[in-house]
Parts: structure tokens; sequence; C-alpha cells
């Protein structure tokens, strides 16, 4: 991947017990970024040690 290409980060704290919930709305605004002309690659962290009550998501694209 070319060093200058668009990248979105989103990090998100979920609301105790609407995980389900978030993880279903997650599912549909990945699909639709990987429908989204030149998308790469997506990337979804669920919360860890790292960044605990967290989500990251990580798009990438080859162009704006």
């Amino acid at each position: 991947m070319e060093r200058g290409s668009p990248t979105v980060l989103v990090a998100r704290r979920v609301v105790p017990g609407r995980e389900t919930e978030f993880e279903e709305w997650m599912t549909r605004v990945t699909r639709a970024a990987q429908s989204a002309p030149g998308h790469v690659a997506v990337d979804v962290q669920r919360p860890d040690s790292t960044h605990p009550d967290e989500w990251l998501v990580v798009y990438r694209f080859e162009d704006a």
C-alpha cells in the first residue's frame, strides 16, 4: 500500500449491555466501507488490554 493512502481510524466505546447491537451495527458499517470504490482493507480490533472498553476500526483506501 502506498504511504499516502487515506486511512480512517474510528474508536468507539460501547454502552454496557448493548454489545450485540453494536456488533450488528459495526458489521453493516464495515460492509458499506468494503463496497466503496478504492477500499483496500478494514481492521476491527475488539477491546483488549491495550485499549480496554474501546473498539478500534481502521479503514484503508487507495485514494480519496
